[in-house]
């Protein structure tokens, strides 16, 4: 029996379970985020109560993250900021492994999202956007870090 995946899947779920106080969510408003695909690279933008713009890199150049999932929210009905950073966060994670692969822990990433605020998701925005980030924040990454892990 491998114990690895196990061993992946439980630290795995410490980082589901520990990306809220990584400071690596962010809300945000209309803007180009929205128009982001799985694959684009770029340097996560300083963290403020909401962005509006996501300047991207090409990912052969020095970045931080790289968006690994685009989908909708889980979450429905009215705007609710807690239940939407809690369904991104076990969504992020899920993605972070299918997109690098299990040995992502040492490639020293962790994984992030972006979701809309209040406005955007009022008016029918409800994607979300997950990321695989170096663990400092640092642009050291010089390619794309799909199947980076496996």
């Amino acid at each position: 029996m491998n114990i690895r995946p196990l061993q992946f899947l439980a630290a795995a779920s410490g980082l589901v379970f520990g990306l809220g106080a990584c400071s690596i969510m962010q809300e945000l408003q209309p803007g180009n985020q929205f128009d982001l695909e799985v694959g684009t690279c770029f340097d996560t933008p300083a963290k403020t109560s909401a962005i509006s713009e996501v300047p991207t890199i090409d990912c052969a150049e020095a970045h931080d993250a790289e968006i690994i999932w685009k989908g909708p929210s889980s979450v429905t009905g009215d705007y609710r900021r807690e239940a939407i950073e809690a369904a991104a966060t076990e969504k992020c994670g899920v993605a972070l492994v299918e997109y690098v692969g299990a040995n992502w822990i040492d490639l020293d990433l962790k994984a992030g999202y972006f979701y809309p605020d209040a406005t955007a998701w009022g008016n029918d925005q409800r994607t979300i956007l997950c990321y695989a980030q170096t663990e400092n924040s640092q642009p050291t990454l010089m390619a794309s870090v799909k199947d980076k892990g496996i």
